[in-house]
């Protein structure tokens, strides 16, 4: 993100009068803080699934007026639990499922890009579908 970006996007938010938090680094512990239940956020990437965020609009290009929502609430159908099977496991076993993602698989944080070095996702996935407790929750 640069600085001409920041600055698009607080002069947008001033222009429609919405309130809005410059963050100092990673952002999304802070959003989280001040999120309102229900409210949408606007990001650059989709980490606040992690944090049980239900809709994150992904802001993919300014200048081509291109971005993607990812909504944590679209019923789950065999179309997108074939496409999507992570979004299948988050809807049958809850947040958690995203915790476990992001520490083993990798985030943007994560010293090793894939996660914990050796582990695929596919390997992950199937990991997941293995941890069950009772009543289904991981």
């Amino acid at each position: 993100i640069t600085s001409l970006y920041i600055a698009m996007l607080t002069k947008l938010c001033n222009t429609l009068q919405i309130p809005y938090v410059v963050a100092p680094l990673e952002a999304d512990m802070q959003v989280s803080r001040g999120h309102r239940k229900g409210a949408a956020v606007v990001m650059r990437d989709g980490d606040l699934v992690a944090y049980d965020h239900k809709q994150i609009f992904i802001i993919d290009s300014w200048g081509n007026e291109s971005f993607r929502l990812i909504n944590m609430e679209e019923p789950l159908t065999d179309a997108i639990e074939k496409k999507y099977p992570l979004y299948a496991f988050y809807c049958r076993q809850g947040v958690r499922v995203l915790h476990w993602w992001a520490a083993v698989a990798g985030c943007d944080v994560s010293e090793v890009e894939n996660g914990v070095d050796g582990i695929s996702k596919g390997i992950m996935l199937k990991a997941i579908g293995s941890l069950t407790e009772e009543g289904g929750k991981v």
